[in-house]
């Protein structure tokens, strides 16, 4: 990343940056600080900051979602921000609508209780790339009976080792086009979301369960290993012994459990984990895009970190969000008090109702 702006300032801060976070920041891509913010991840309009009408959370008439490193023809940014736009398609098992700035994006294979074979992983992961390029939110929920459960053992016959290698880092590119991509995926669940349906869920962001959801990892009591990112994502949710738990005893977590063990975030009734997905879709896509780059890519690696170069890293993040145009149009809002406050939630619930 190259920052410009007085005399060494940030600049001369990143020029002596260690690794890892040389790196990480040089990943960002550039910008240029000169008063605004002229221009940022990826393909950046530098006429952005003009092109916000007043009305919009999100963005201008101008301008693709700003991570984007490029920005396809097919897509019309003026429609998706301002009117509903939908598309829909079907990839095999795996069918994808856009609608609102929302990815939505479901495993297809109802018959097989949504397992995962090598063709939804491969239609899965274009199907997220394609996201990452056309929305700003992204929901993963399951078709039919349930969310996933996992992996199609059915197509796993004898393998060579290292078979069995690449088939698991093919699972971890697949899932890592989630963790490292643009855009916040939310995962809704309901009833088995096991093994590699558990890992893809753990590879979100964020995750809405409703009451018949629940939450197993086989693999264990079937003489294998987890092989789709569950030793990280999950281990991290659940933390390693509550994992060591699950893999060694077969241990399942009903729904209630899997809230209080923080592996998802909403627990709601039975039937609306779709419906709570969406209404968080929502309010993801509106938010400022370098918080949100912050909170997808900083938030992560700083828990890799010392706390010294984790608070390091903070500030820089903050500064990088301070300056760019999002920052000071919802602070002058804010100001003139004609941004939302924020209540309670019971203040929040009994408006809502109001509303209705």
């Amino acid at each position: 990343m190259h920052l410009s702006g007085g005399a060494g300032g940030i600049a001369h801060v990143l020029e002596h940056l260690g690794p890892p976070l040389e790196g990480w920041w040089r990943d960002l891509g550039s910008v240029t600080l000169n008063g605004k913010l002229n221009a940022a991840v990826g393909a950046w309009p530098r006429n952005w900051a003009a092109s916000i009408p007043a009305a919009s959370p999100v963005g201008g008439t101008s301008c693709c979602w700003p991570f984007c490193s490029s920005r396809p023809a097919a897509i019309d940014c003026r429609k998706r921000q301002g009117e509903v736009s939908m598309t829909m398609a079907a990839d095999g098992d795996v069918t994808y609508e856009l609608r609102d700035g929302v990815a939505w994006l479901g495993l297809d294979r109802p018959h097989k209780r949504n397992a995962i074979d090598d063709a939804l992983l491969a239609a899965f992961e274009a199907a997220v790339r394609r996201a990452q390029d056309e929305a700003r939110a992204l929901v993963i929920f399951g078709h039919g009976p349930c969310f996933s459960a996992g992996l199609d053992l059915a197509e796993q016959g004898a393998r060579e080792p290292v078979e069995v290698f690449y088939h698991s880092r093919a699972w971890h590119a697949a899932f890592g086009a989630l963790r490292q991509g643009r855009v916040p995926a939310i995962a809704a669940l309901h009833s088995a979301t096991i093994g590699g349906g558990l890992e893809l869920a753990a590879a979100c962001h964020i995750r809405v369960a409703d009451e018949t959801a629940f939450f197993a990892l086989p693999e264990g009591t079937r003489g294998i290993y987890v092989g789709g990112g569950a030793s990280v994502h999950l281990a991290r949710l659940l933390g390693a012994s509550r994992m060591a738990d699950m893999m060694l005893t077969g241990r399942v977590l009903d729904a209630a459990a899997a809230e209080r063990a923080g592996l998802v975030q909403y627990l709601v009734p039975d039937g609306q984990a779709k419906s709570k997905a969406e209404e968080l879709a929502a309010k993801v896509a509106a938010m400022a895009p370098l918080t949100v780059l912050g909170v997808l890519h900083a938030l992560p690696r700083i828990q890799d970190m010392s706390e010294s170069d984790g608070l390091f890293v903070e500030s820089l993040m903050a500064t990088l969000s301070m300056t760019g145009p999002e920052a000071a149009a919802r602070l002058a809002e804010f100001v003139a008090k004609r941004a939302a406050k924020v209540t309670s939630p019971d203040a929040a619930a009994a408006d809502a109702a109001k509303r209705r």
